[in-house]
């Protein structure tokens, strides 16, 4: 190769070789970039995971607290209170009171022992409903269903599941209804419910709530506690929760592996 043909070689090639090795830095740093936005991503979806958990994990807490309030509310109240009015009837009795006012304090002690025992029924009854755990969940909700038609509020009821689950999942499950029913009573103004229970091929169970009130107020203090306790308990079943697009009303589907919840025979 002639000197001057070799000089013009490598005024090319070394041009040529600059913008490889810039082009390979670049790669080099995009690369590292990428790796370092993707660590990135990665700790801020493990933060959000922990904030999530923490949240339910509060909202639990929360709810349970206020379960405990509203028992402790109910014995103070009403068993206390009737109690304590037992216990003046109680003191009346003596031999210086007439057949006639022994009979009218005897009436009146048995009427209250009697709304005693009712209340104490309520009570553990809220705490485990019986037929729940005798009879399941099927008949349990169709009770639910029931009480809500006699009361005037309508409600439909579907359960297509050839599974048997779990007492723990039946409780948890019913509790949700039992929160979603809540809400649809004292925030949605609504004149109807539906609730289906269903599995699809017969590996997830899906519950679906609806609604045809005025729909779901996140911002509300109230509601968002109440969906809150709802991710709760569907977090312990490994399930996820959808707020569904719906024109008028709440429409919710819940999807939950139906072998995690499965009874073990």
């Amino acid at each position: 190769m002639e000197p001057a043909t070799e000089i013009s070689f490598l005024n090319t090639l070394l041009p040529l070789a600059a913008i490889v090795f810039i082009i390979a830095i670049g790669v080099v740093l995009l690369y590292q970039q990428f790796h370092k936005n993707l660590y990135r991503n990665l700790l801020e979806k493990e933060e959000l995971e922990k904030k999530y958990q923490h949240d339910l994990l509060h909202s639990s807490i929360q709810v349970q607290e206020l379960e405990r309030k509203r028992i402790a509310h109910d014995l103070h109240d009403e068993i206390g209170a009737m109690l304590t009015t037992s216990k003046l009837y109680f003191n009346q009795i003596n031999p210086v009171q007439s057949e006639e006012r022994l009979a009218q304090l005897n009436s009146k002690m048995n009427f209250l022992f009697d709304e005693m025992l009712a209340n104490i029924r309520r009570i553990s009854h809220d705490l485990r409903p019986v037929v729940l755990e005798t009879l399941g969940l099927k008949i349990a909700v169709e009770g639910i269903c029931e009480n809500l038609n006699e009361a005037g509020l309508s409600c439909d009821f579907a359960y297509e599941v050839e599974t048997n689950m779990s007492k723990e999942a039946e409780m948890l499950i019913y509790r949700i209804l039992q929160e979603l029913i809540g809400n649809t009573i004292k925030h949605a103004n609504a004149s109807n419910i539906c609730i289906e229970i269903f599995t699809q091929n017969n590996n997830l169970l899906n519950i679906h709530y609806r609604d045809n009130g005025s729909g779901f107020n996140e911002n509300a203090s109230s509601q968002g506690l109440g969906l809150k306790s709802i991710a709760s308990r569907l977090s312990i079943l490994g399930g996820k929760m959808n707020i569904l697009a719906s024109e008028k009303g709440a429409s919710i589907l819940m999807e939950i592996d139906i072998r995690k919840i499965a009874a073990h025979e």
